[in-house]
């Protein structure tokens, strides 16, 4: 990110952002992306910042971004996922910035998307995977015998945690869908689950209208929201959706990751990414921490909200699962809403 931020800038001392926007060539939609860039490379130390002015560090002695890559590599050869990801990332970075490499290239792997990738192959991820497994298992063995256990996936287009489940978990007491708007996340679950029985695989879009998609209310007793959330432009809409596919005393189990750095540089590369921002100097992507999940699930509706994660000395874990109860008694709407008017946050 340094090369091609210095290199853009024509190897100038320092820049602003419009003028490097404007000299460089950068496409337009990726302002906000450049602009989270130079954050880090001002967290990192070799880049400083006064007002709107940036200046590249005259000292930053960086060595071979390649050799970076292949060292990483090789001390967590685990991380496989995250490293490839970030090496392609790295590579096309210009052409990324001046518009040149379509994103959607970049971010596709086998028809789905690299999130999907990261969430079955990455040890980061797998630990919410292992935390929901847990979860559900216990679930299974509180359900009344001659219960059938209705389990809806809402996926972001992995299936390694799909199949997980559907391996551990005795089908001939449960019944399981695996649901995505998507048509090729769809066809890639399809196939790649067709070995196991007892699941269907859906379309279903949770931010739309259900009544419209065909679904019926109180249709399942558990819904896995699996990293896919974040990307819901109203949380509020979703709650309610969920909420109204859930049996009364169902479970919402969400899986999701905190803010990070190697989100941003991978798919803050689509637009639509900090389609939160408020402020451009102050760019603000689509994942949330784990506080604000539990006050959006709370705000819709939900009850016993409970927050399972592996502490960091960071404080903010990587990737974390919460699980709440639909009451058994449905909260009327008013209250939904009046709730919702009163979480707000006053900067002053």
């Amino acid at each position: 990110a340094y090369r091609t931020a210095i290199g853009l800038a024509g190897k100038q001392p320092s820049c602003n952002l419009d003028s490097l926007m404007s000299t460089a060539g950068i496409d337009p939609r990726q302002s906000l992306f450049l602009r989270r860039l130079l954050e880090i490379l001002r967290e990192d130390g070799v880049l400083d910042s006064e007002g709107s002015e940036w200046t590249f560090s005259e000292d930053a002695n960086l060595p071979d971004p390649e050799d970076i890559w292949r060292q990483l590599l090789a001390d967590f050869p685990g991380y496989v996922a995250e490293a490839t990801v970030a090496g392609r990332c790295g590579m096309h970075l210009e052409g990324i910035l001046g518009g040149a490499m379509p994103e959607d290239l970049l971010l596709l792997k086998n028809s789905v998307g690299v999130a999907a990738d990261l969430c079955d192959a990455s040890p980061t991820w797998r630990i919410s995977n292992l935390a929901i497994q847990e979860a559900l298992g216990q679930i299974v063995k509180n359900c009344p015998e001659g219960r059938r256990l209705r389990i809806l996936e809402l996926s972001c287009g992995a299936v390694g945690l799909t199949a997980e489940l559907l391996t551990i978990l005795p089908m001939e007491r449960c019944s399981y869908v695996f649901a995505s708007p998507d048509r090729a996340v769809r066809a890639h679950a399809t196939a790649e689950l067709a070995d196991f029985a007892g699941h269907a695989v859906s379309e279903l879009d949770i931010v739309g209208d259900l009544r419209e998609q065909g679904q019926a209310a109180d249709s399942f007793d558990v819904v896995i929201a699996s990293h896919v959330l974040h990307a819901a432009d109203k949380p509020e809409t979703v709650m309610e959706n969920i909420r109204w596919l859930l049996s009364r005393d169902g479970l919402l189990l969400l899986l999701e990751r905190s803010p990070d750095r190697l989100s941003d540089l991978v798919f803050g590369t689509r637009p639509e990414w900090w389609a939160r921002t408020v402020d451009r100097n102050r760019p603000l992507s689509r994942l949330r921490s784990m506080n604000e999940w539990q006050a959006a699930i709370e705000c819709g509706g939900f009850i016993e909200v409970t927050t399972v994660s592996e502490p960091t000395p960071a404080g903010n874990p990587s990737t974390y699962m919460l699980v709440a109860r639909n009451p058994e008694e449905r909260i009327p709407e008013s209250d939904t809403l009046e709730r919702i008017r009163r979480s707000y946050l006053v900067l002053t």
